[in-house]
């Protein structure tokens, strides 16, 4: 994998699905996204999506260097880096009014499972709809 393209393809997913998440919160749900709704009623809906961009971005980028370097398996650091990182925006409040949904779900988990996601689908991208755009 090349790093700026795999880093370019997060992005895209992690604005994408911060996208998704802000109409989610709008609605009342069994897990919980309406606890999301305060943070994106105070920001415009492309700066968070554009956030959501850049931490996915750098999660992405960490997990890509430590896979270079240790060679685990480059999912679970992916998942690891995304629990971490989550934690670490809980704590030191990186993002305002995110405090009702660390409440509700925790932190950590959702974090993990997000990073782990978006490392799916642009390895799915990279190596299954790239090429064959470039085939056409």
């Amino acid at each position: 994998m090349k790093l700026i393209p795999i880093l370019f393809i997060n992005f895209c997913v992690g604005f994408i699905s911060d996208i998704i998440l802000n109409d989610l919160s709008k609605i009342t749900n069994k897990f919980n996204l309406d606890s999301l709704y305060p943070y994106f009623k105070n920001n415009y809906i492309f700066s968070a999506a554009f956030y959501a961009g850049l931490t996915t971005s750098i999660c992405i980028l960490i997990a890509f260097k430590l896979y270079k370097y240790t060679k685990i398996n480059y999912y679970l650091l992916a998942f690891l880096v995304g629990f971490i990182i989550d934690i670490i925006i809980e704590k030191f409040k990186i993002f305002d009014n995110l405090d009702e949904y660390y409440e509700k779900v925790g932190s950590g988990l959702w974090g993990g499972i997000a990073i782990l996601f978006s490392a799916i689908i642009s390895s799915l991208v990279y190596y299954y709809f790239l090429p064959i755009i470039y085939d056409c």
